[in-house]
């Protein structure tokens, strides 16, 4: 098995394949050769003993064949013919004595050439001897060896032309694998390779398309994901460098007396509302962290039930009245028991609570707001969805895929005059996904928030 592997590792895969081919037509040709040289010349045997046979019966019939009659040592008592194909017209006394001793038909080498030699006794002791030189046959198996050999040698020379031919030809589709192979490899992982045939080769380049492309979508990501990482940082570290820049300022001037009794109390309120802004950020990032972790790796997943969606935007609307009641706020609601979701009922009262303090910080005071919920037919099962407008300016349509990105603000200046950190959207955005759910913004007048959620079986009423 080395010694195979160092081979395969010397040698390209075509050279292997003509190798391999020649060894099998050369393998093919011998047999054949072989079988066919002793199947003729076993027959060429058996005619010419047939013949020393009938003439050994007949006491000379052919022409071809010295008939002899000799004493038990092979010494000629009398010739009965001599053989018509030219050379010596008898086998030796030693020949003639092999054949007798024999009894049956052999072949007899002798200076004068190869014999094939039969005896038969006679009454009076003596032996009929029956003889044909075979030296004529012996230089026709070496003139067709030759023949063979020559034929078997250019037979394997086309073979290996024409194999290298084909093979180079049957290979090209797997050459312009290995190019494009070596291009990707480079670093261009945009290229793909050409699966036309639907061959082994254009399976494999199927198989290494997929993994190119799966493999390419992974580098996407973890490039998307490191850059969102280098982003979240830079923009928690700024936002929590603003809160705690200014509760350092108040300590020091406190510290060095340089706040006087009468400002006290307001540079302990200033240090206090910086102190909750930075404890208000924390949670917000925790709490994003906590819904970025696995499924399974969060005991909170396993505590959901089913509950009435309607219900948890009743409850919104609400919270958000007592806060803002100047604000209209009109809803449509299916009735109780049609939009059942399965989930976290206080996280999807964050989102719907989100959504409306969202719309009170970007709006002016008394902008409508609307909430429709319905539940809707769809392909993979029924979805329950959300609609959330206000009649505010809007976002440009240029930024309102990004209203959903952490620390995202339209006006970046907003949040060091009393705005949030612009993760209000971020956290809906993941409680929604953490739900199975889907949220975008959808275009038009004002600003409108779509959710969708998969739904649960209504409950039976009774």
């Amino acid at each position: 098995m080395t010694g195979l592997s160092a081979i395969h590792q010397r040698h390209p895969l075509r050279h292997r394949l003509v190798a391999l081919m020649l060894a099998v037509v050369t393998t093919i040709l011998m047999i054949t050769v072989v079988a066919f040289m002793t199947l003729v010349f076993r027959l060429l045997s058996g005619e010419r003993d047939q013949r020393l046979d009938a003439a050994l019966a007949a006491g000379g019939v052919y022409t071809d064949v010295t008939v002899q009659i000799v004493d038990a040592s092979g010494r000629t008592r009398s010739i009965v013919q001599t053989q018509s194909r030219g050379g010596p017209d008898r086998p030796t006394v030693e020949a003639a004595a092999a054949a007798v001793e024999a009894g049956r038909p052999i072949t007899v080498n002798g200076p004068d050439g190869a014999w094939r030699l039969a005896a038969t006794p006679r009454a009076d002791g003596t032996w009929l001897l029956a003889g044909q030189p075979i030296g004529g046959e012996r230089r026709l198996h070496d003139r067709l060896v030759m023949i063979w050999c020559g034929t078997v040698l250019i037979i394997l020379l086309i073979t290996a032309g024409l194999t290298t031919h084909l093979i180079r030809y049957g290979l090209r589709p797997l050459t312009a694998v290995a190019d494009e192979a070596t291009r990707i490899h480079a670093g261009d992982l945009t290229r793909r390779l050409p699966a036309t045939a639907p061959d082994e080769i254009g399976q494999l380049a199927t198989a290494l398309n997929g993994m190119l492309d799966r493999v390419q979508t992974a580098l996407h990501e973890r490039q998307r994901a490191d850059e969102r990482l280098r982003r979240f940082v830079d923009d928690a570290g700024h936002e929590l460098r603003t809160p705690v820049t200014a509760i350092r300022g108040w300590a020091d001037l406190y510290e060095r007396g340089a706040v006087p009794d009468s400002e006290v109390p307001t540079a302990i309120r200033r240090i206090r509302q910086e102190t909750e802004r930075v404890g208000s950020l924390v949670d917000q990032l925790l709490q994003l962290a906590s819904l970025d972790q696995p499924a399974d790796t969060t005991g909170s997943r396993d505590d959901r039930r089913i509950i009435d969606l309607a219900e948890i935007v009743r409850d919104a609307i609400l919270d958000a009245r007592a806060v803002d009641p100047d604000r209209p706020v009109a809803t449509d609601l299916p009735p109780t028991g049609i939009a059942m979701v399965r989930g976290d009922a206080m996280a999807l009262h964050q989102v719907v609570a989100n959504l409306l303090a969202n719309i009170r910080a970007h709006t002016p005071s008394r902008t409508p707001a609307r909430l429709h919920l319905q539940r809707r037919a769809a392909a993979g099962g029924d979805r329950i969805v959300l609609r959330v407008t206000d009649d505010g300016p809007g976002v440009p349509p240029q930024i309102r895929d990004k209203v959903f990105d952490r620390f995202f603000r339209a006006d970046p200046g907003r949040a060091h005059h009393g705005g949030g950190a612009g993760l209000g959207l971020s956290i809906v955005a993941a409680i929604v996904a953490d739900h199975g759910g889907d949220i975008r913004a959808e275009p038009g007048d004002g600003f409108t928030v779509r959710i969708s959620l998969p739904a649960a079986r209504p409950t039976s009423r009774r």
